[in-house]
């Protein structure tokens, strides 16, 4: 039965306005015939050649047209397509709509439809409509018949397509079963993300460390060795005269820095805290200088009690007052020179 299904086509005609015609003669009939029992034959005139001719014309017009359903293949799986072919042969001077196609399908869905028309007869002419469907559910089903709508001016048909049988079966050949059963997830064999999200986390804190040792590594290559605190000292002070401070009678400024390099020296050089302390310090202090001599000890007390005066009184020496205690500076420096031995001295020469 199923194979006859499968080879099955549809072809609706005009024999469905045979029907019509005929209706509408007998209620012609009866009419007559109750007229003429009530009303003498002669008061009625009824143009019956015009009437039988109209209905003849329009019996003519109906089947003047074909109609083809088909489906290829008759019998699918569940998820395949198939092919929904709708023919409708009729005279090049008829209107053709299927005004309810994609809707009327059930269970199909539409994947894609095209709609064309082709040449026929001399006279006639072919409109196809080509639909491919699918669907998920198995079993048999039979697609619904189709309206088709033919027109002409103020004279419209209205007929339907044959159903057309199709057969969809299960994926796993069970009669009962349409769909798969749900496969258990597949293991990712990707490493986890938060592992790469750690390893990146190790990468960037290693690399912070490595680029900070490096810097610093570089940063020592880069700069000069320091010098020995009495060359330092001696630097000091020749660029400290460089900038002519007292010449602009800057005297607080020079006499405030060449301080604080007799002081970076004994605290360099000998190691005596001296740096912040003040002069009222530094005279308690220094007693326990041994390696300043006492005349040159009384010197720097009555060089750092002038210069507070100038500094922080801003009370204005002379020039001669200036040239001496600038040139203290240079003698503290020369009596507390450090004294190197032999092997110091050739180590010394070498640098």
């Amino acid at each position: 039965m199923l194979d006859k299904m499968q080879e099955s086509t549809n072809h609706s005609s005009g024999k469905f306005e045979s029907s019509k015609v005929e209706s509408c003669i007998r209620l012609f009939i009866v009419f007559k015939s109750s007229a003429c029992r009530n009303f003498p034959l002669s008061t009625f005139h009824f143009p019956l050649p015009l009437l039988l001719l109209l209905l003849l014309a329009s019996s003519l017009f109906a089947q003047d047209i074909s109609i083809k359903a088909t489906v290829n293949p008759a019998q699918i799986h569940i998820g395949d397509r198939f092919l929904y072919h709708i023919e409708v042969d009729a005279p090049e001077s008829l209107a053709v709509d299927l005004p309810s196609l994609v809707g009327n399908l059930g269970n199909f869905e539409v994947k894609d439809m095209k709609v064309g028309e082709v040449p026929s007869t001399q006279g006639r002419k072919k409109r196809v409509w080509d639909l491919s469907l699918s669907t998920f559910i198995g079993g048999d089903f039979l697609l619904s018949p189709q309206e088709v709508i033919v027109w002409k001016g103020a004279d419209t048909i209205r007929t339907r397509t044959e159903p057309v049988p199709i057969r969809v079966l299960g994926r796993i050949g069970a009669q009962d079963e349409d769909v798969l059963d749900i496969e258990v997830p597949l293991k990712d064999p990707h490493t986890p993300w938060w592992v790469w999200l750690l390893v990146g986390l190790l990468a960037a804190v290693a690399l912070f460390f490595v680029g900070r040792f490096l810097w610093k590594r570089l940063r020592k290559m880069a700069l000069p060795p320091p010098l020995p605190p009495y060359d330092d000292a001696l630097r000091s002070l020749a660029q400290l005269r460089g900038l002519h401070l007292l010449e602009s009678g800057n005297q607080a400024e020079y006499f405030f820095a060449q301080g604080q390099i007799l002081r970076r020296y004994l605290y360099g050089e000998h190691h005596y805290d001296v740096l912040d302390a003040t002069t009222q310090e530094l005279r308690e202090r220094v007693q326990t200088f041994t390696v300043v001599p006492l005349e040159l000890r009384d010197l720097w007390l009555a060089y750092c009690q002038e210069t507070d005066m100038v500094k922080f009184a801003k009370v204005a020496l002379n020039d001669d007052d200036c040239r001496r205690l600038d040139t203290f500076a240079d003698k503290f420096l020369l009596d507390l020179r450090p004294v190197f031995t032999g092997t110091e001295t050739k180590a010394k020469e070498v640098r």
